[in-house]
C-alpha cells in the first residue's frame, strides 16, 4: 500500500515516479557529483528522500497512538494507518462510530498528508525545496 499510484493520480502513498528519483542516487550522495547538479534536480532528491522516510514513519508513530488510545495490537494498528495514510481501503475494524472523535480527527488529517504526498507538509516547514 505504501507503494501509490503514478504521478497525478488519486491514490495515496510514495508515487511511482519518485521510486525513478532513487535511480539517481549514487549521483546524490558523491559530494563532487552533487555539487554539479542543478539546484531543481537537488531539491527534487531531498523532497523524495524525505517523503519515502515519512511514509513508513507516520503510520509507525499512528499506529503506536493506536495501540494506546484504541487497545489493539501493533500491527492492526499499524495496518489500519498504512491504510489511512495511503487511501488504501482496507481495514481491520478499528474506524468504526464509536472511535474516539479526537482519532478521527488524526485520522482525516493522515488521509490529507497521504493524499498530497506529505509534500505539502515538507514545503510548509521547508519552502526553499518548492
Amino acid at each position: 500500500m505504501l507503494i501509490g499510484g503514478c504521478g497525478f493520480s488519486t491514490a495515496g502513498g510514495v508515487k511511482v515516479f519518485r521510486l525513478f528519483h532513487l535511480l539517481n542516487i549514487r549521483t546524490f550522495m558523491s559530494k563532487i557529483k552533487r555539487s554539479q547538479m542543478p539546484t531543481h534536480k537537488k531539491n527534487e532528491m531531498i523532497s523524495t528522500l524525505l517523503i519515502i522516510a515519512l511514509f513508513p514513519l507516520i503510520p509507525a508513530i499512528t499506529g503506536v497512538y493506536f495501540t494506546a488510545v484504541e487497545n489493539i495490537s501493533y500491527q492492526d494498528a499499524f495496518f489500519e494507518s498504512v491504510s489511512i495514510v495511503t487511501s488504501g481501503g482496507l481495514s481491520v475494524g478499528l474506524v468504526n462510530e464509536h472511535t474516539n472523535p479526537i482519532t478521527m480527527i488524526i485520522l482525516g488529517f493522515l488521509m490529507i498528508f497521504g493524499k498530497f504526498e506529505i509534500i505539502v507538509i515538507i514545503y510548509i516547514f521547508m519552502p526553499k525545496l518548492g
